[in-house]
């Protein structure tokens, strides 16, 4: 048996590396193998093929935020290089599309081009914040969006499991329980998982920082106007995936 565990861009990388080893801990010498991916693009097809996933989501607006203050921070090869950004973008595409299912073939991929010789960085930092915001929202942060929409939109609640970012950061102990209840019923792993929440409050503050303070930031109306305009669906559709994982236990 399999489980993979799939989170993308500012949607809890760390938290799913975190709980990959939590799982593998907990399923050593059950022949169970936890598999943890990254990019909803390279991996859409594990969830139209109806494979047992677990997914790390989030509030679409924080995603949006949290990647432009990232951005503008991070010391990643790319972002920081001059004359990289489109080589970056196109080569991930294309080195990846035997990956890719059909239905993210339609996506708007020239919309990523960026007429620069300057580093992605520093195009972010030559902004004002609200001009920042939309720039990476358009050249950046959409990508994830787009592929997280088409995802929820091709959710199985029987063979996914469906934990958002933030809620699983500030209480943890629910999405263990919605895990134990959804995919081991008749293992008792509670002594375990409890060790894990007090190791994982010991680190709330390494998870915070990679939260920023952008989650206590109200997105622009400008901005919003944007997002709504791309994903007019998008915000109740995230808002009714929450509240059926996490309501009503799916």
């Amino acid at each position: 048996m399999e489980i993979f565990l799939l989170s993308d861009h500012k949607t809890g990388h760390h938290l799913r590396v975190y709980l990959s080893k939590v799982l593998e801990f907990l399923f050593f010498f059950r022949n169970i193998k936890i598999s943890g991916l990254s990019c909803y693009f390279l991996h859409l097809i594990l969830i139209i093929k109806k494979k047992r996933v677990i997914i790390f989501i989030r509030d679409p607006k924080k995603i949006i935020l949290s990647s432009y203050y990232y951005h503008l921070k991070t010391t990643e090869k790319w972002c920081i290089i001059e004359n990289n950004i489109n080589n970056y973008i196109h080569c991930i595409y294309n080195h990846n599309k035997e990956k890719v299912s059909d239905v993210v073939n339609n996506f708007y991929k020239s919309d990523l081009v960026i007429n620069s010789n300057s580093s992605y960085q520093k195009i972010l930092q030559d902004l004002s914040e609200l001009e920042g915001l939309k720039f990476d929202f358009l050249k950046s942060s959409i990508f994830t969006i787009y592929h997280m929409e088409v995802l929820l939109n091709n959710l199985d609640y029987d063979k996914h499991l469906v934990i958002d970012c933030d809620r699983f950061t500030n209480n943890p102990s629910v999405d263990f329980k919605r895990i134990k209840m959804r995919l081991f019923p008749n293992l008792n792993t509670d002594r375990i998982t409890k060790i894990y929440e007090r190791k994982l409050d010991l680190h709330k503050k390494i998870f915070n920082n990679h939260k920023t303070d952008a989650i206590k930031k109200v997105l622009p109306d400008f901005i919003n106007n944007i997002y709504q305009e791309k994903f007019p669906e998008l915000d109740d559709l995230y808002n009714k995936v929450i509240n059926l994982s996490y309501l009503n236990n799916k």
